[in-house]
């Protein structure tokens, strides 16, 4: 879901900057333009500010939007038997805020390991990686995904640890992905040029020269706007 003409925010809202997890706060009137809209959050570029901002699905109202919905994954209450193909529809649901491809098809889960907790239920380990070691979303990413399996039937606990090796790389992306037709090519590059971008972004801040703003994100093919429920 893209949006290409300028909205202005109604209200102050808290957004996170990509990449590098910053949370700053939007003023009332903020001019800005939705780029993605999946996983119940917003990603957005903002006119005054370099680079994009991940903005909460429940501040759509500042937008003038509805909420998002977030996408089914066959799990209508929080009782009944544990299933782990449930935990995994539920990371479906978690998407890279620049790429319109979620954590699972884009390879970025390591592992993923279902032990008995002592309060009868099932404790969830993940490991998940990041498409560039520069990127600060992890901690936001991690979170949203605890918080995501937490619903899961079943699960007591859940800890989701980043971790760097081995590094990722676009092989890792699922063929089983909506969008991958055309990943090979135009994603790849989109995903590369993003790690590229991260890690020479935290050598000049480590070093004391000023990051330019990053281009737009990629904009996949009309068809591709809005993928479809996995």
């Amino acid at each position: 879901m893209y949006q290409e003409a300028s909205i202005t925010l109604s209200r102050e809202v808290k957004a996170v900057r990509i990449p590098s997890g910053e949370q700053i706060t939007l003023p009332t009137g903020s001019s800005v333009i939705i780029t993605q809209a999946l996983g119940g959050s917003f990603t957005v570029l903002v006119t005054h500010q370099p680079g994009l901002f991940r903005i909460h699905g429940n501040d759509a109202d500042a937008l003038g939007r509805e909420p998002l919905p977030v996408e089914a994954t066959g799990i209508e209450s929080a009782e009944g038997p544990f299933d782990i193909e449930q935990v995994w529809a539920q990371l479906r649901n978690c998407y890279d805020p620049e790429i319109p491809v979620n954590i699972v098809d884009l390879g970025l889960i390591y592992s993923l390991e279902a032990t008995d907790d002592e309060s009868g239920g099932k404790r969830i380990s993940v490991k998940m990686t990041l498409t560039a070691p520069g990127c600060g979303m992890g901690p936001t990413l991690a979170a949203d995904a605890e918080h995501r399996i937490l619903t899961v039937p079943g699960v007591a606990s859940a800890n989701v640890e980043l971790v760097w090796e081995p590094q990722w790389g676009p092989d890792r992306i699922s063929a089983a992905g909506p969008l991958f037709p055309f990943l090979p090519l135009q994603l790849t590059q989109q995903v590369l040029f993003k790690r590229d971008t991260q890690q020479a972004m935290v050598t000049r801040i480590g070093l004391g020269i000023p990051w330019p703003p990053l281009p737009p994100p990629f904009r996949p093919p009309t068809s591709f706007v809005n993928p479809p429920c996995l």
